[in-house]
């Protein structure tokens, strides 16, 4: 579903560059797309036992294990950024404001942040029962 409907849909006919931060990489469903479309993807993902796994099902390529609110790479590095479905997993409206000033951070002068959530609601709460569930009221440009 991601990687044939969400992404073509979410990213269109736009041109993410040559350097791709894909937050949040989670099990990888958009990985394998956004590495067709950009030359070197780098997949950050909190969760060690994910990132662990994503980076052997890409012989370590471009995995890191990290903090969105807190991105371990240099100003400017990166062509585009996209996160899906991952916003809503940071435990404050305080951790999302910082992933978003560290994703205009490692974004290049002209670079675009592509992002996808889901809606506050009561079944998207009952869904995440037993997970962090923080929906963004769609702040920030």
């Amino acid at each position: 579903m991601t990687r044939e409907r969400l992404l073509p849909w979410l990213l269109g006919g736009a041109d993410v560059g040559d350097h791709v931060l894909e937050i949040g990489a989670g099990a990888g469903a958009a990985t394998a797309e956004l590495r067709k479309r950009a030359r070197h993807v780098v997949s950050l993902e909190y969760d060690h036992l994910f990132a662990a796994k994503l980076a052997r099902r890409n012989d370590n390529a471009g995995v890191v294990q990290g903090d969105a609110a807190s991105l371990p790479f240099a100003d400017r590095t990166f062509s585009s950024a996209i996160a899906v479905l991952v916003l809503h997993h940071l435990r404050s409206r305080e951790q999302q404001d910082r992933a978003f000033a560290e994703a205009h951070r490692v974004l290049r002068p002209g670079a675009h942040f592509f992002a996808f959530e889901i809606p506050d609601g009561w079944l998207n709460r009952v869904i995440h029962i037993n997970s962090t569930f923080v929906p963004n009221p769609g702040r920030g440009t």
